[in-house]
């Protein structure tokens, strides 16, 4: 495939990725929070779910940056080389660890505080996350090989 296929592939992926996302925030996050909060009294339970909405909302914020991130490294991919590319993925892959890290810290700390209900899946959810981050570290390794052997040609 042309890289211009790849970058429109990869533009329809975050566009699918953002609705998702807009989704997950809006609606997937207040069901499971509010079902998760039903077992505690009113008042633990009205800040439990308060305390998970805004933990689940700050958590989701480096997540668009990483989508916004993604977009404009397609819109730049086709003039950058290959060096500049490889340190807009490695900063992508910090804010994706950091806020991986993050989230799986808090889930622990709600399964600790009783609330384990859904929690488990947001954690499998984090092991798809960190699954995503080892195949961008790939991306970043397959890269740099490519300049390697691009500079061996080249001398």
């Amino acid at each position: 495939m042309k890289k211009i296929d790849l970058r429109f592939f990869a533009r329809i992926l975050i566009i699918i990725t953002f609705i998702f996302g807009i989704l997950m925030c809006a609606y997937i996050y207040p069901f499971f929070t509010s079902l998760s909060t039903i077992s505690f009294s009113e008042k633990k339970g009205i800040v439990m779910f308060y305390s998970q909405m805004t933990f689940y909302l700050v958590a989701s914020i480096p997540i668009f940056i990483i989508l916004v991130l993604f977009w404009i490294l397609t819109k730049r991919s086709k003039n950058d080389s290959n060096n500049k590319i490889i340190k807009f993925l490695k900063i992508i892959a910090l804010i994706l660890l950091s806020d991986l890290i993050f989230y799986l810290i808090g889930n622990v700390i709600f399964i600790f505080l009783g609330v384990v209900f859904i929690n488990y899946i947001y954690i499998l959810i984090d092991l798809f996350g960190f699954s995503f981050l080892c195949f961008l570290i790939y991306i970043i390794n397959l890269i740099k090989e490519s300049n390697k052997k691009e500079l061996l040609i080249k001398n």
